[in-house]
């Protein structure tokens, strides 16, 4: 028995620290990341219209 209570006592540990740190982190790490996604797309998709608004100047300039 108290063998066993020993393994609980260390169970319980680990699921706390899942529950309470692991799972947390590992939320805010997905959240930073999709934000720094999101940041990357909005700049891509500056530079594309950036790029295509001097293809059409110098088309216009052509």
């Amino acid at each position: 028995i108290r063998i066993l209570r020993e393994e609980l006592r260390v169970t319980v540990q680990r699921i706390n620290l899942f529950e309470k740190v692991k799972i947390p982190e590992t939320r805010e790490n997905i959240r930073k990341i999709q934000i720094f996604l999101g940041d990357l797309q909005t700049a891509e998709v500056v530079r594309g219209k950036i790029a295509k608004a001097k293809l059409e100047k110098r088309r216009e300039v052509s």
